[in-house]
């Protein structure tokens, strides 16, 4: 068992190792390390240690008053099902429920709702959360099964273009125009 971390880091851990580094900053994809690894119990071990982490870490660090998003509850299910895909897949919904609807201090771990409705494609907020989220699905879709690619691109339907109004198509330029920087 690897040594605790911060929420923060664990975040960001969950985010590298799911997409790959290079999908949180361009639309490039990036080739998802546990379906390449899909077959091993070292990956299997890996994404559940990450989940595991997430999970714990979690209710310590929400504000007071602050709910458990249901994401969560279904990413523990899936945990204790030992289901590979439903984790994998759960893991980027909880992450995006994280980033979309809780802001971290910069000076703590601590989750709190955030002010930002995320509904204006020209805020820059909207801008800063929901397309790296984007680029982040886009890379865990590459490589994937079929079942799994559904169940990714329904997130970032119902999650990501739904939420700022855009249909799937324009929802991708909008996103990939805003990653690389306009």
């Amino acid at each position: 068992m690897a040594a605790p971390f911060s929420l923060a880091a664990q975040l960001l851990a969950v985010a590298l190792l799911a997409a790959g580094a290079r999908a949180l900053v361009a639309p490039q994809r990036a080739a998802p390390r546990f379906v390449a690894l899909r077959a091993s119990a070292a990956a299997t071990a890996e994404l559940r240690e990450r989940v595991r982490g997430l999970l714990d870490g979690l209710a310590g660090n929400l504000a007071d008053g602050a709910a458990m998003p249901e994401s969560a509850a279904r990413l523990e299910a899936a945990y204790g099902a030992d289901a590979y895909d439903a984790m994998y897949v759960g893991l980027l919904e909880c992450f995006m429920d994280l980033k979309i609807d809780f802001d971290m201090g910069d000076d703590d771990d601590v989750l709190r709702p955030t002010a930002h409705a995320c509904t204006d494609p020209a805020d820059a907020v909207t801008r800063a959360k929901l397309a790296p989220l984007y680029a982040q699905a886009m890379g865990m879709i590459d490589g994937s099964e079929p079942q799994v690619k559904l169940d990714i691109w329904r997130l970032v339907v119902d999650k990501l273009a739904a939420r700022v109004d855009m249909e799937n198509q324009e929802f991708g330029a909008w996103a990939a125009g805003v990653l690389q920087g306009g």
